[in-house]
């Protein structure tokens, strides 16, 4: 690959994307369920996200939320590959924790 994917404004602004939009299950927060989801998706050439996957899982209501903030994402800048956009398959890592605030 001469380009990776890439989120629109880089990987902080998805970071920031994912934080903004993910919601913590209520179900969840009363067990304090806390943890790392880790969720791959394909790149395809026109941007858009398929193949949306837990690759490893915490609890099926979590992996639920980050599939749903992956699929509400805006299209990505494609991989390309001798300048011409090509499908890439991306990894996440989702953290789930609660804060004194959140409970």
């Amino acid at each position: 690959m001469e380009e990776k994917a890439s989120f629109p404004g880089g990987s902080d602004a998805c970071l920031k994307y994912i934080a903004d939009n993910l919601r913590y299950p209520d179900n969840c927060i009363n067990g304090v369920l806390t943890g790392l989801v880790i969720v791959s998706f394909t790149v395809n050439e026109d941007g858009n996200l398929s193949d949306i996957k837990v690759e490893r899982t915490l609890d099926h209501m979590l992996d639920e939320e980050v599939i749903r903030v992956v699929k509400s994402m805006p299209k990505w800048k494609p991989a390309k590959l001798n300048g011409k956009a090509v499908k890439s398959k991306y990894t996440i890592p989702v953290n789930f924790r609660v804060s004194e605030l959140d409970k």
